[in-house]
């Protein structure tokens, strides 16, 4: 299993074996990981209104029933940048393709099989399709339905797109802070593959 190096004056590691997930003193099952999040924001550090620096910082966060871990570092004076920047995209990778499948299977086990629902922001999810409230009534994209959802991260936000006969039409916005927001896009195509026609 990997161990991601994020670059420094002291490199911190983010290690993944054993099906165990650690940073620093903190580790626990990456199986029971229920959530993840991450951002990259940049900053510019003024004195008396007259910037001094600019930095850019990467924050990754995962969640269990029990803990959480976090994730932060930069690179002020932007020293270092494209090195961190890499080491966070790899990390970012790994957890698309080796840890987010096992929350996912989870979620649709544990609770769309069931015939329960999950709200992620502003949308519910069943195993009939995605749906928001419009007032008094939902407005549906239903996975055997001939329209389609793409999901789009813009401005601090995922933007959810229903796409029917080649148009598209904004379905939703979501801020990123909502838990769960980052698993939209592979919850979207777990449900249409498993629910969806031909299933």
């Amino acid at each position: 299993m990997p161990t991601f190096v994020i670059p420094g004056l002291i490199p911190k590691k983010v290690t993944i074996e054993n099906n165990f997930l650690q940073y620093g003193w903190k580790k626990f099952k990456y199986d029971d990981v229920t959530d993840f999040s991450f951002a990259t924001v940049n900053y510019t550090f003024s004195y008396w209104f007259i910037p001094v620096y600019k930095s850019q910082r990467y924050y990754m966060k995962f969640f269990s029933n029990k803990k959480k871990i976090n994730i932060h570092f930069s690179a002020k004076y932007y020293i270092g940048r494209r090195r961190k920047e890499y080491a966070f995209n790899e990390l970012i990778n790994y957890i698309h393709s080796a840890i987010e499948p096992a929350i996912l299977e989870k979620i649709i086990s544990n609770t769309l099989d069931k015939k329960e629902g999950l709200w992620i922001g502003k949308i519910f999810f069943n195993q009939d399709g995605c749906h928001k409230a419009n007032g008094k009534n939902w407005d549906s994209v239903f996975w055997r339905g001939e329209e389609s959802l793409t999901p789009m991260f813009f401005d601090n936000k995922l933007i959810i797109w229903r796409i029917k006969n080649g148009e598209r039409k904004e379905f939703v916005e979501i801020p990123l802070d909502e838990p769960k927001v980052f698993l939209v896009e592979g919850l979207i195509k777990a449900c249409k593959t498993k629910y969806g026609l031909g299933s």
